[in-house]
């Protein structure tokens, strides 16, 4: 894992994108060693508890459903309220979608590399690394052409070098 990254561009610079991989990042601490654990090759959550239903299984179920509630409110209220966030640093990752101004068309970068997980520092619950997450939405301005493919990607090479 620890030699695994994956980036996310969300073109659309949406605050419920950037939740939904934060919650994401958070169930799989649970989610990887339960399926190292018990085997599991099928690691699509919704596959996996769609086909089975044991007692063994019912508290990664309950976090599973935990996790798709909060998104799925996020997503029916159209932003992410206080209330979905757990604690001080999910509500910084979000800071910039909370700034004036900020709108789908016209916003700065958002490049989220710690707040999601880093492998060298995140584990799961058994101590074992986490994959590299990344999230990335590149500038958009109004009357500047934003048509062009890895959009989000050219921000980040910019951001290392």
């Amino acid at each position: 894992m620890e030699k695994m990254s994956i980036y996310v561009s969300d073109d659309g610079g949406s605050e419920l994108t950037l939740f939904a991989f934060m919650e994401a990042a958070r169930f799989a601490r649970h989610w990887l060693p339960f399926c190292r654990e018990n085997k599991i090759q099928e690691r699509c959550p919704e596959a996996y508890f769609g086909s089975l239903d044991g007692e063994q299984s019912k508290e990664m179920k309950d976090l599973y459903e935990e996790m798709k509630g909060k998104i799925e409110r996020a997503v029916m209220q159209g932003r992410v309220t206080d209330d979905l966030l757990d604690g001080e640093e999910a509500r910084l990752a979000l800071g910039k979608y909370r700034t004036a101004g900020f709108t789908r068309r016209d916003h700065p970068e958002v490049i989220k590399v710690k707040v999601l997980l880093e492998s060298s520092v995140d584990v799961d619950i058994t101590g074992h690394p986490l994959p590299n997450l990344v999230y990335i939405s590149r500038e958009k301005k109004p009357g500047v052409d934003h048509h062009f493919k890895a959009g989000a990607l050219n921000v980040l090479r910019k951001k290392i070098h």
